[in-house]
């Protein structure tokens, strides 16, 4: 199964192309192995990287990456993405 991106998602990747790498990075991820910790890989992981490209603290010129809006937006597509292989 893979994670449905919406329009939304997609307007935002058109801003910032790194965050595709991110959710590539989230649908990578071995959710099935019997030590995963998915808060731990988002965390870690995936958040660490996501809060640089959007939301309030995001480091960008594009105001329309630095809203709540689009941090919501990526983070309902981003972790779902996480637990696609043990669907």
């Amino acid at each position: 199964m893979t994670t449905h991106v919406s329009p939304e998602w997609q307007r935002l990747v058109v801003i910032e192309p790194r965050l595709d790498g991110l959710l590539a990075e989230a649908r990578s991820v071995d959710s099935t192995a019997p030590d995963f910790d998915e808060t731990l890989h988002w965390d870690r992981g995936i958040k660490p990287q996501l809060i640089h490209l959007v939301g309030w603290y995001a480091h960008q010129d594009d105001t329309r990456l630095t809203t709540s809006e689009a941090y919501n937006t990526a983070v309902n597509t981003l972790y779902p993405a996480i637990l696609e292989k043990a669907a």
